[in-house]
């Protein structure tokens, strides 16, 4: 992980674990606060790693591994990813901005009001609420696992 030497992104590290680390910076590290575009795999930001999207079947969308760039490039399934559970409460997942092209790279759901407010100059941002917006039980959960990461318990001398 670019903010915590002492984690490793990467085989060995499992989906889930992934989403959740970075979310979590992504979430609350306060160094990022202002970066644009973060990626949900590697905290890339900017727009230098993209995620495409492509239908499987009606409303089941999978990533493009043929069009995927990130250095921690995983497969994983978005429909898991999407699903609040408190022992796995990142539901941050790419998905398709409704205001972008249909060809246009996906959004990371911690990044689409972000995204929405800076791209879109007018877009009345609380119409797409429901595509960011977070349970409050996710909320506290990440909050709690960004403040419990290892690599905050090391800049503390541990």
């Amino acid at each position: 992980c670019p903010h915590c030497p002492s984690i490793r992104i990467d085989s060995e590290m499992s989906e889930p674990e992934t989403l959740r680390h970075i979310g979590s910076h992504i979430f609350k590290d306060i160094c990022l606060k202002d970066a644009n575009e973060l990626c949900g795999l590697c905290l890339n930001t900017g727009g230098l790693c993209s995620v495409y999207l492509i239908k499987r079947a009606k409303d089941v969308w999978a990533i493009d591994m043929k069009h995927l760039w990130c250095q921690n490039l995983k497969a994983f399934n978005i429909k898991t990813a999407l699903e609040f559970k408190t022992n796995s409460p990142c539901t941050n997942h790419p998905l398709l901005c409704p205001l972008c092209p249909t060809n246009a790279p996906a959004i990371w759901k911690y990044n689409l009001q972000k995204h929405i407010s800076q791209s879109h100059y007018g877009a009345t941002v609380h119409l797409y609420k429901n595509l960011f917006k977070l349970d409050p039980a996710e909320h506290t959960l990440m909050k709690r696992l960004f403040n419990n990461k290892p690599c905050a318990r090391k800049s503390k001398g541990n």
